[in-house]
């Protein structure tokens, strides 16, 4: 064999190759809910390595601290879920945002957050104990941050960081470009598919629970509400509960506490309470949501134009089993190797 044609049959394996690589990586002609994962877990592992690097570095602030918040979470929202999301969006023609319904949902479901802080409250307190009974030691999340004390220029930089700015980038993402990406009929699965993601990106084992109810509740209001603003509002509604509720439902101090004799029985008996009467409440607010989901889409009010354009685009929407593809489950890898690194203790 030649020289020429050595280098003839290295060309085509390296054509084969790039072939492939474009077949299963390449960008979709219609955009998939499976297609993103690849883009938000290769984002989250990146910050995950910067903060690595800059814990590493031993500078004058901690990877935990305010500070360390307001560098790393913007960036994570911004590299793995809004530049990406907003990116595919543009190019896709894909309205993630949805359609406005109305002030009457928001509201609601900004009344909402009340009962969904308390839920989170009351897991929260349940999977602590949980933690440490099953596993001796407290899973931490891989983003922990310290609360600061008060709402001086800490407690806004806090805010800002830490619940603004991921609150508008999950709800981007997650309930307005992977929600968007499901035809109607496939609204329940999509809602246990939106949920898992967000829970696996959260990398949070202590929080697992709490952020699954959280985000199933986030995509029923994304459902009824038809747009990102209503599990929006809902975060919202809920962090500013915080303020009022915090010298009455206790949350466990995950930093504080070695065991699980070290969690007070007090905890308990606030959490279960709190659990029954926030699913009393997000009762009433589903059946509201309800009221408004049936009067704004009555036939009646439903105009041509209006049915045309929901017939296009569901149109433009892939089959469900296309999300299943290859860099779905290579953005799962990723997301997995760092819940497992989370477990281990690798804490960045």
């Amino acid at each position: 064999m030649t020289s020429k044609e050595k280098n003839s049959g290295v060309s085509n394996v390296i054509k084969l190759i790039k072939k492939a690589l474009n077949h299963h990586f390449g960008y979709p002609v219609l955009m998939n809910w499976g297609y993103p994962v690849m883009y938000m877990s290769v984002g989250l592992a990146l910050i995950f390595c910067i903060k690595l690097v800059i814990a590493r570095l031993n500078p004058d602030f901690s990877t935990t601290s305010v500070v360390g918040q307001a560098i790393l979470m913007p960036l994570l929202v911004l590299i793995a879920l809004i530049f990406p999301g907003a990116s595919m969006c543009e190019r896709s023609r894909i309205n993630a945002n949805g359609k406005f319904t109305g002030i009457g949902p928001l509201f609601t479901a900004f009344l909402s957050g009340a009962p969904t802080l308390l839920i989170y409250y009351a897991f929260h307190n349940i999977s602590s104990w949980m933690s440490l009974t099953l596993f001796e030691k407290m899973l931490f999340p891989s983003f922990y941050f310290a609360k600061p004390e008060g709402f001086g220029i800490n407690g806004i930089l806090a805010f800002i960081a830490g619940n603004a700015i991921p609150a508008l980038g999950v709800c981007f993402f997650f309930f307005g470009l992977i929600w968007s990406r499901f035809r109607k009929s496939n609204k329940k699965i999509a809602a246990l598919i939106v949920c898992a993601l967000l829970v696996l990106f959260s990398v949070n084992p202590v929080d697992s629970a709490s952020i699954l109810v959280i985000a199933l509740w986030c995509c029923f209001l994304r459902d009824r509400a038809g747009n990102i603003w209503a599990p929006f509002s809902c975060m919202m509604g809920a962090f500013l509960t915080s303020f009022f509720v915090q010298d009455f439902v206790s949350m466990v101090d995950i930093t504080s506490v070695q065991s699980a004799s070290d969690i007070n029985i007090t905890y308990f008996y606030s959490s279960f309470p709190a659990l029954l009467i926030s699913a009393i409440l997000l009762l009433f607010f589903m059946r509201l949501l309800n009221d408004f989901y049936i009067s704004y889409n009555d036939s009646l009010f439903i105009t041509k134009e209006e049915q045309a354009t929901y017939e296009e685009t569901e149109s433009k929407i892939p089959e469900l089993a296309t999300g299943f593809n290859a860099p779905f489950v290579f953005g799962l890898i990723i997301i997995v190797v760092i819940w497992i690194l989370t477990i281990l203790g690798v804490q960045l």
